[in-house]
């Protein structure tokens, strides 16, 4: 497959380094010689980068042309070539050491233009709906050619007027390379403001005609913009090996209970996912505590460090992701990744016949681009795009999600953007039909790029992971051989931990810590817990009257100890929560980075803390007139149910089958007892539970108090209690009524929905900070449901397992397997 984007972001690449990427030359008196050193902006300045910082000819000319400096000189990866130079960022400039070089090529500057402007070109040779391409687009060699209009060649743009006369002025070729575009408005980052720009392949000019000579033109401030996008070497990587770590063992087994059915994406299971990231390695990763961190990408692209950004104005604004590959990583049969790959990939997920767990965040994309071999770029659509693609769709229940940003007045965004990126070997699967890729060769060995791939899979017994020999992103693992087997017996797998014919248990294994945990520790093992991102809660059907009073439910969390039910059911493993997001997501409230991070938005929206307390909640209970029947006294209503205008407290108290729930219900179903609330408990299948339609328990009013889980990360929203998620269905004529859903539900609180709706349609952090907070303190200070406690993530893990490190729920547990040694 050829790449998808032609003309003038290669042309002008090409003309760059046809020229030499190099500072232009121009005489400055008393020029600082090799060895000086001078302090500017707090960053020493020195030898042949002051030289070249110096050669404008006066103080107000260098920090015109070049900016301040930003950062010291340090060894820094180029993304062009990933070679490590000598480097030194800007306001407005790179510069990059090449002593190989003869003067003056010994200083090159970095394409800052370039790069800014990458991927806003024509796409197929067409201009995208929104024409902020227009500019870049090829002109034809104008015929009022003079010395104040000049056209080139190269890049098939002019430069006139008072650009041109300020690209003469301080350097011109050399100093700013070729023009990239034609002059256009577009608003400016620094201020927010609207100025007509033209871009060249190192910087950026605006026009100020309100401003006085020498000031018309201003150079923008490219380095500031893009010197957080710094690339991670690998050796620098969480993943990373020590190079002179040694083990005693070079095979590892690994227990597993659950085994995938195939080893592509439509397989979303634990176990797919676990072995998925021995031998696929993403653009992108996430660490033991929900971080992300770059591996086959050279970064992770934010708005922070500018490798995502907003282009284009008012309804035309999009989003655009860029990512830059690693240079030499290479698939497990010796091919190059290229961004060919994630092109094939893109398509493939859009693909008819493709199982893909989640098409819609594809679908948000207008395109996607590859300037170059190690270059993608994702552009999502703007409003006015968004506007297009739904009306065009005959069947829009589907596109309901492009609905929701037309409704909110916003280009089309995702809060998981700077994932986007994925890459599949097109040289492999393009052969394959989309809808026979799960049960192809393939689909059971699949090519990767991680450090090892299948050796040999035995179904329902084993499977064998070798080195993958053309790994490179870090040193080679230690462990060379991973064996899986798959275990559905717990007996069976315990007897052969306590016989150390296993190493590792992983964690869809265990729901809760293992009964015989004295023996696995006994025999050299360790069990492994943390709390995880899933979690259990009760939630209220609010048409039974006594649940819509705050004073009741207020009662009813304060009545449940729960800490009693971490340390009981979860052998303290677990955790209890205070909000409706787990302390180990990134917005938590209860996540201590979070106060360290947003110390004035934790101030501003604070949690309630509902402490164990069961004579406050029976003091909360008979100040809101829910009296003990007569004859009966004390805290517990002498096991008889409180009551108030004729109606009791008295209920269903549903969950599932499973064992553990049940542990948990019994111990909610005693505290709640103990203040006189009779929480009547019922057990269903998980089929009927979650049936999600008439049947349902929950949703037909049966159950009044149902507890189940729920699973939360970074990208989780509060859609759930807002008042049209509300689990509360009504019946109308044997269908669910939306509007009887809406006026039955008396919680309705129009700040939450506005706060999930920025939370979810705005990817500023800081908004999303704001809104997160105030959503999770509104529904905890109003209780929409109980968070009980965290469950653990739980491992069994032999001690000689070094650098061994279990995640929550949300990350492989083999996230840093390269990791691994035995001691």
């Amino acid at each position: 497959m050829g790449n998808s984007a032609h003309g003038i972001i290669r042309l002008a690449s090409g003309a760059a380094l046809a020229c030499g990427l190099f500072l232009g030359v121009l005489p400055m008196p008393g020029a600082a010689s090799q060895g000086s050193s001078r302090m500017i902006n707090g960053f020493e300045v020195s030898g042949r980068f002051l030289e070249e910082w110096g050669k404008s000819g006066s103080e107000q000319s260098n920090v015109y042309v070049n900016g301040l400096p930003i950062t010291a000189r340090r060894a820094e990866i180029s993304m062009e070539d990933g070679k490590t130079y000598q480097t030194q960022w800007f306001e407005r400039a790179r510069y990059e050491a090449h002593p190989e070089n003869p003067r003056p090529y010994d200083v090159l500057l970095g394409r800052l233009g370039s790069t800014r402007v990458e991927g806003r070109s024509r796409i197929e040779g067409k201009c995208p709906p929104s024409c902020d391409a227009q500019p870049f687009l090829d002109v034809p060699r104008p015929a009022d050619l003079s010395a104040t209009k000049l056209w080139f060649p190269e890049t098939k743009h002019t430069i006139s007027g008072k650009i041109l006369e300020y690209w003469n002025r301080y350097g011109g070729l050399k100093q700013f390379g070729f023009p990239l575009s034609e002059p256009f408005q577009e608003a400016s980052e620094a201020d927010g403001k609207t100025y007509t720009v033209q871009y060249f392949e190192r910087n950026r000019m605006e026009a100020h005609p309100e401003k006085p000579a020498p000031y018309e033109v201003e150079l923008g401030l490219l380095g500031v913009e893009q010197y957080k996008m710094q690339p991670v070497p690998g050796d620098a990587l969480p993943v990373a090996p020590s190079k002179d770590v040694t083990s005693k063992k070079e095979t590892i087994v690994v227990a597993m209970s659950q085994e995938p059915r195939n080893l592509t994406f439509a397989d979303t299971s634990s176990a797919a996912n676990r072995i998925r990231s021995l031998i696929e390695d993403k653009l992108v990763g996430r660490d033991d505590n929900d971080n992300l961190f770059p591996l086959n990408a050279w970064y992770v692209p934010t708005l922070e460090n500018g490798g995502a950004r907003f282009i284009g104005q008012g309804d035309d604004r999009y989003l655009q992701v860029k990512y830059k590959l690693r240079q030499g990583i290479k698939w497990s049969d010796g091919k190059e990744l290229t961004s060919n790959d994630a092109i094939f990939a893109y398509r493939l997920m859009l693909a008819p016949g493709a199982t893909v767990p989640n098409r819609s965040e594809y679908q948000k994309l207008l395109n996607i681009d590859n300037p170059d071999k190690y270059t993608i770029i994702y552009n999502y659509m703007s409003l006015n795009q968004a506007k297009v693609y739904y009306n065009s769709q005959p069947d829009k229940e589907n596109y309901a999600f492009v609905k929701s940003y037309i409704d909110q007045k916003k280009p089309v965004t995702s809060r998981s953007y700077s994932e986007i990126g994925v890459a599949y070997p097109e040289h492999v699967l393009g052969k394959i039909p989309p809808a026979q890729l799960a049960e192809s060769e393939a689909g059971r060995a699949p090519v990767g790029t991680g450090p090892w791939k299948i050796a040999s899979w035995n179904k329902k017994q084993e499977m064998v992971l070798v080195q993958n020999e053309h790994y490179s992103l870090t040193v080679k693992p230690a462990i060379k051989t991973i064996r899986i087997k798959f275990i559905t017996d717990l007996t069976t797998m315990s007897s052969q931990l306590k016989t150390r014919e296993m190493q590792l248990v992983t964690s869809e294994t265990f729901n809760l810590p293992p009964a015989d945990r004295a023996g696995f520790e006994a025999a050299g093992f360790k069990v492994a817990g943390r709390p995880a991102s899933t979690w259990e809660h009760l939630d209220f059907y609010f048409t039974y009257y006594p649940f819509q009073e705050k004073a009741v439910r207020e009662a009813i969390i304060t009545a449940i100890n729960r800490q009693r039910i971490v340390d009981t059911v979860y052998q303290g493993m677990g955790g209890v929560m205070n909000s409706v997001i787990p302390p180990g997501v990134y917005f938590s409230l209860d996540n201590p980075n979070f106060t360290k991070n947003y110390p004035d938005i934790a101030a501003t929206y604070k949690l309630p803390i509902y402490y164990y307390n069961p004579d406050r909640a029976a003091a909360l209970l008979e100040e809101a007139g829910w009296r003990c029947p007569a004859g009966t006294g004390g805290r517990d209503c002498g096991g008889q149910p409180r009551a108030k205008g004729g109606v009791k407290l008295q209920f269903e108290y549903a969950t599932t089958t499973q064992a553990v729930r049940q542990q948990i219900q019994a111990l909610v179903h005693e505290d709640l007892k103990a203040i006189g609330v009779d929480a009547v408990t019922k057990n269903y299948s998980s089929d009927v539970f979650f049936a999600g339609d008439n049947t349902d328990p929950r949703m037909n009013g049966t159950t009044k108090l149902a507890q189940y889980a729920y699973v939360t990360t970074r990208d989780s929203d509060f859609r759930e209690w807002v008042c049209e998620r509300v689990p509360d269905y009504a019946m109308d004529a044997g269908t669910w009524s939306d509007i009887a859903l809406e006026n039955s539900y008396r919680l309705c609180n129009p700040m939450l929905k506005a706060a999930n709706d920025r939370f979810k349609f705005d990817i500023d952090p800081s908004v999303q900070a704001v809104a997160a907070a105030e959503a999770q303190s509104l529904i905890m200070q109003d209780i929409h449901t109980i968070p009980l406690v965290q469950r653990p993530n739980v491992e069994v893990v032999t001690n000689q397992l070094g650098n061994y490190k279990l995640p929550n729920n949300t990350t492989s547990s083999f996230w840093n397997a390269r990791q691994w040694y035995f001691k």
